[in-house]
């Protein structure tokens, strides 16, 4: 039997600045003159590295103690020396790193670093992000390494954008490609200091998943929470806290092994009515408390924030939302965003007032077509299709708040928006929206011209009137209904009293288990009815089979 060790060395490769801010053309260029390696002693003594070399593909160079002690006037506290001590930091610099030039001595180094640089005036050949690294003694035994020289194969080195370092990440780990990634420092490196993904104890949320988007009263609320050890050692036990507003604390005894995932699932079965924060904690003291809490919000009942009206065919697109909830609402943070996955930019730290309006437009002209009107301009407004097209108010945890899947039959038309009936209608139906009649061809910020009373549900449906009137201006009924059940398949037929049926008036599937549509008293051909009593035929197949019949009646 053959047993296969792994030493890990006790000075390593920490972290390497192959692509510096700035043109890597030219000596002086700050893209070759700022490149560093980083060394660290991971062990409990000093370590003298004279004699060690450090090589990329093309070229191996001698570590020496950085050559200009005028250096220590920007590094007080650092150090010129061959000897790293424990758990002790060495950067190797370029030796033209204090050139005048563009962005001069970048980094922040602290003190009790030792500084180094090589014996010619660069590191290796000159690093790139296609580079290797070896770290060899006085042997010519290779010590450490950044990426396999014979394996062309383990994904490493790793590309880096401008200015950013690869940093390790388990200073004790062995070089593979799960062990390195793209420094997330704001500063886009951590010379002399501890990674920024190198933690010996810590927990992360990493996602947090929901059975659904919204919820009705009474539906029970599944999830599952994905835990990640994001520290170089193994956590035997730790507490996680979640809920809505009553908040249940549970104590997991399963260890979690380094840089692995700890799924946890559980179920609500009480949602409040709302727009409330569910929140998923993890407990534990440790490097980093940042990560512990994910907060997704959940939707239940009527959602207060609603889209109301959309301009979609028109010079200037533009969308408005209704805070359909005596409280105000902050929506700061929240985005717009249409079928393909075009997202706007972030909505301003921004609060809409109870049952107030706010207007998201796709360019500030929309003040010469609604003059006085407030508006927010939206970069990367997406542009909305005409014909059809999915619209999403999506909150700043990325919950999807409300979505409109509309075609051109819904209402709109060019110059004209698209209104909703009554804002309590769901958004999903067609019969909760209608053509703007205003003669402006929308109505911002204020009460929609086709706006209905809600009108409430007595057996399977209800009507805000029994009569069409062709004389008035009210010339449509808003019909909504109600079933059991959701998914449901609902059907409008029209008869005459003895009985001709006219055709269907109004069909969908319905997701919810409730529903409205205006109808304008014409036949499905669109021909105005003749003055008389009809019959309004209602079914709806789900599970069950559900039929209504009533009389309406239509006048001159």
């Amino acid at each position: 039997m053959i047993i296969s060790l792994m030493l890990i060395s006790s000075l390593i490769i920490n972290e390497v600045m192959a692509n510096p801010l700035g043109p890597e053309s030219g000596s002086n260029s700050p893209g070759d003159r700022n490149e560093f390696v980083e060394l660290f002693n991971n062990t409990e003594n000093s370590m003298n590295i004279n004699g060690y070399y450090i090589a990329d593909k093309m070229e191996k160079d001698s570590l020496i103690p950085y050559p200009d002690s005028s250096i220590l006037n920007i590094y007080p506290g650092c150090v010129i020396s061959y000897t790293i001590p424990a758990y002790g930091f060495a950067v190797i610099l370029d030796r033209d790193y204090l050139n005048a030039g563009e962005n001069p001595i970048p980094y922040a180094i602290d003190s009790g670093t030792v500084l180094l640089s090589t014996y010619d005036t660069d590191i290796g050949n000159g690093l790139a992000n296609t580079d290797w690294l070896i770290l060899l003694n006085g042997n010519n035994d290779t010590i450490d390494s950044y990426g396999t020289p014979s394996d062309t194969t383990d994904n490493i080195p790793i590309s880096a954008p401008d200015g950013f370092s690869v940093e390790r990440v388990n200073p004790f780990g062995n070089d593979e490609a799960s062990n390195w990634k793209i420094s997330r420092d704001s500063s886009g490196s951590t010379p002399s200091r501890k990674n920024s993904w190198t933690f010996a104890y810590n927990l992360s949320v990493d996602s947090l998943v929901l059975n659904k988007e919204t919820y009705v009263p009474g539906d029970t609320l599944w999830f599952t929470a994905f835990i990640e050890n994001t520290g170089y050692n193994e956590i035997d036990s730790f507490s996680v806290l979640y809920g809505i507003s009553d908040m249940e604390k549970k104590y997991i005894t399963v260890p979690v092994m380094p840089y692995t995932l700890y799924k946890f699932s559980d179920t609500l079965f009480y949602i409040p009515e709302g727009y409330n924060p569910f929140e998923f904690q993890v407990l534990l003291k440790d490097e980093d408390s940042t990560d512990n809490v994910l907060r997704k919000y959940v939707a239940c009942g009527q959602t207060p924030v609603v889209i109301n009206e959309i301009m979609y065919n028109d010079e200037v697109e533009w969308i408005e939302i209704f805070n359909n909830n005596s409280d105000t609402v902050w929506v700061g943070n929240f985005t717009i965003m249409d079928r393909s996955g075009t997202q706007s930019d972030k909505i301003p730290q921004i609060y809409i007032l109870p049952y107030g309006f706010l207007v998201f437009v796709s360019d500030s002209s929309f003040a010469t077509r609604f003059p006085g009107v407030p508006f927010t301009y939206l970069p990367h407004f997406p542009s909305l299709n005409n014909s059809s097209e999915t619209v999403y108010l999506i909150d700043n945890t990325g919950t999807i708040v409300d979505s409109v899947h509309y075609t051109s039959s819904y209402g709109g038309a060019y110059g004209k928006s698209m209104e909703k009936v009554n804002p309590v209608l769901p958004s999903s139906s067609a019969g909760s929206w209608g053509t703007c009649q205003d003669v402006a061809g929308g109505t911002p910020c204020k009460k929609n011209s086709i706006y209905e009373e809600e009108v409430q549900h007595k057996d399977y449906l209800s009507f805000s009137s029994k009569i069409v009137k062709y004389n008035s201006s009210n010339n449509r009924i808003l019909i909504s209904y109600n079933v059991p059940e959701e998914n449901t398949d609902v059907s409008f037929y029209l008869f005459r009293l003895d009985g001709k049926c006219l055709g269907k008036i109004y069909g969908e599937k319905s997701y919810e288990n409730r529903g409205s549509f205006l109808w304008y008293g014409t036949t499905p051909q669109g021909e105005k009815l003749k003055t008389g009593a009809y019959i309004l035929y209602f079914e709806a197949e789900g599970k069950k089979i559900y039929k209504q019949k009533v009389v309406l009646g239509i006048e001159e």
